[in-house]
């Protein structure tokens, strides 16, 4: 006769008091602005509630905090036995909790984008001299 125990891995991280933060945002990789026409797009994106960009090592996202509708008050999935592959392959060990990200730049609001711009370019996206272009950032149906 065996007995079959149920043993948590105690150096494993785990959800336990997370609060579901993978389940109160999104983000989303976007392409890096290159042109006045993406920054004014990037202006578009953060005058929105809930959005920022957010750049780490050149590389582009935006995050968007938007919740899911199946997030409980208990902050428990409240369809975790249909809940999408994204959530089932989603590692516990890569959650922000346990590996919190180190941006170069969040930017949550206009201002913060304009001061970027100029930190990085010297000038402001709506100087005359900043570079023109066709858009370069492809977000949703832009």
């Amino acid at each position: 006769m065996s007995l079959a125990l149920n043993v948590i891995n105690q150096n494993q991280p785990s959800c336990a008091g997370c609060g579901g933060l993978c389940c109160r945002s999104f983000i989303l990789p976007i392409d890096t602005p290159e042109t006045r026409e993406d920054f004014d797009v990037l202006r578009w994106l953060v005058l929105h509630r809930g959005v920022k960009c957010l750049v780490k090592q050149s590389v582009w996202e935006i995050e968007i905090g938007l919740p899911c509708e199946h997030l409980q008050e208990d902050s428990r999935c409240g369809i975790y036995m249909q809940r999408p592959n994204v959530c089932v392959e989603y590692e516990v060990a890569t959650c922000e909790r346990h590996q919190p990200p180190h941006y170069e730049a969040v930017i949550d609001n206009e201002h913060a984008l304009k001061a970027w711009v100029f930190s990085r370019y010297g000038m402001y996206p709506d100087d005359p001299d900043f570079p023109y272009g066709e858009q370069t950032i492809r977000v949703g149906l832009f």
